[in-house]
C-alpha cells in the first residue's frame, strides 16, 4: 500500500514539474526577446537589457536569476515597472536605469535587506557591509509610491531624471547609506515626508527645480556629513521643507527660491553654514530661525523689494 502511495506522489511530482518550470522561464525576463537581455561576466554577472523600440518591461519577484545576478541595467525602454520585493535577491547589487520613458517604482519594490533585520532603526554607512546602489540617468520617474525604497542602499543618484510624482514616504527606513544624489532634475509633485527618518552621509541636491517644497518634504534627516543644495530653483519652500540633523556642512549656493516661508530650514549643523550666490524673492519672517550652527556665512545674497527686513532678526 505504502509502494503505491509513494509511486503515486512520484508520478504526481513529475506532471506538475513541467508546469512549475514553464512558469519560472515565462517569468526569467532574460528570456522575453523584446527585453534583449544578455548576461556578461563570470560567476557573478550583470544583466543588461537594451530593450527593443516599445519594450514595456514588469520586473516581478523571482523574475531575475537570483544567485548569479549582481548587477542589472535597463536601457532606452518604453517603460520599466518595478513590482514588490522584486529586487531583493542577495547578490544584487547594482540597478542602472538610462534612457527610459517612464519608470513606476511600486510600493516595497526597492526594498534590499540583504541578512539585517527589518526592524532595524538605523544603521549608519559601513564600506564593508553588503548593501544596494541605484542609479537613474535620463528618464522619466511617472511615480515613486509610498515606502518604495527602503533597506540597505547606500547609493540613490537620479541624474537628468524628470519626476512626475514623489509620494509621501517613499524614501524611508533606509540603512547604509552613503549618498543621495539629485542632480539636473525636474519635480513636478513632491509629497509631504517624501524623505522620511533616515541617516545618509551626503544629501545633495543640484539642478533641481520644483514648483514647491511642502512642508515636511524632508523631514527628520540625519546627514552625517554634507547637505547642499546648489543652482536649484524652488518656487516655493513652506515651514519646515527642510527638517535636517546634524550635517557637518549644510551650504544653499546659486539657487534661486521666489517664496521662502518662515522657518522653511529647520537645519541643527554640527559644523559650517553658508548662503552664497543665492536669489531669493518673497522672504518671511524669520526664515532662517531654525538653522542652528558653529559657523554662519551669507554672501552676496539678492533679495527682491518684498523681502522683511527681520528675517534675520533672531539669528544665534
Amino acid at each position: 500500500m505504502k509502494q503505491l502511495e509513494t509511486q503515486d506522489v512520484t508520478k504526481t511530482f513529475y506532471l506538475i514539474l513541467p508546469f512549475f518550470m514553464h512558469i519560472s522561464m515565462a517569468c526569467d525576463i532574460s528570456n522575453v526577446r523584446e527585453y534583449n537581455c544578455r548576461g556578461e561576466g563570470g560567476s557573478l554577472a550583470k544583466l543588461t537589457c537594451n530593450c527593443l523600440p516599445d519594450a514595456e518591461v514588469i520586473v516581478k519577484p523571482n523574475c531575475i536569476q537570483e544567485y548569479s545576478t549582481s548587477e542589472i541595467e535597463f536601457n532606452d525602454c518604453r517603460s520599466v515597472t518595478f513590482e514588490a520585493k522584486s529586487v531583493d535577491m542577495r547578490n544584487l547589487r547594482q540597478i542602472n536605469l538610462n534612457r527610459i520613458q517612464s519608470i513606476a517604482f511600486t510600493e516595497n519594490s526597492i526594498s534590499w535587506y540583504g541578512d539585517v533585520r527589518r526592524d532595524s532603526q538605523d544603521e549608519r554607512f559601513d564600506i564593508t557591509v553588503p548593501a544596494l546602489k541605484v542609479r537613474v540617468r535620463d528618464s522619466v520617474v511617472s511615480s515613486i509610491a509610498s515606502h518604495a525604497f527602503s533597506g540597505k542602499i547606500n547609493e540613490i543618484i537620479f541624474d537628468g531624471v524628470t519626476f512626475d510624482e514623489i509620494q509621501p514616504l517613499a524614501f524611508s527606513n533606509l540603512l547604509q547609506t552613503e549618498k543621495i544624489v539629485i542632480k539636473n532634475s525636474t519635480i513636478r509633485s513632491l509629497g509631504v515626508y517624501a524623505f522620511k527618518k533616515f541617516g545618509t552621509e551626503m544629501l545633495d541636491l543640484n539642478g533641481v527645480a520644483a514648483d514647491l517644497v511642502p512642508s515636511r518634504a524632508f523631514s527628520n534627516l540625519r546627514v552625517y556629513q554634507s547637505f547642499t543644495i546648489n543652482n536649484c530653483s524652488f518656487n516655493t519652500v513652506r515651514s519646515d521643507g527642510f527638517i535636517i540633523e546634524q550635517p557637518t556642512l549644510f551650504q544653499v549656493t546659486h539657487s534661486n527660491i521666489s517664496n521662502l516661508n518662515t522657518e522653511a530650514f529647520n537645519v541643527a549643523a554640527r559644523g559650517k553654514v553658508l548662503f552664497k550666490n543665492n536669489t531669493f524673492g518673497i522672504v518671511g519672517d524669520r526664515a532662517f530661525d531654525k538653522i542652528t550652527k558653529k559657523m554662519f556665512s551669507i554672501i552676496l545674497i539678492s533679495f527682491s523689494t518684498q523681502t522683511r527686513s527681520n528675517i534675520f532678526q533672531d539669528i544665534p
